[in-house]
């Protein structure tokens, strides 16, 4: 029996036979630092570069206003 979710309601398909039905194994395996490090690398350095970046061009830009 395998049950349907229709206008928030469950509805049981009838002909469908969950003893011969194939079941995913759903088992999550977790990820260890190096490779998620390995992974995002690339966007924490843009990150950090970036952040530099826009930090000195704020600062050149105040540091060279004249308040007159």
């Amino acid at each position: 029996m395998i049950w349907k979710i229709v206008k928030k309601e469950f509805l049981l398909i009838k002909g469908f036979d969950t003893k011969r039905a194939s079941i995913p194994d759903m088992r999550y395996q977790y990820i260890n630092l190096p490779e998620a490090l390995e992974a995002v690398w690339i966007d924490i350095l843009l990150l950090f570069l970036f952040s530099i970046l826009f930090f000195c061009i704020a600062f050149l830009k105040f540091r060279n206003y004249d308040v007159r």
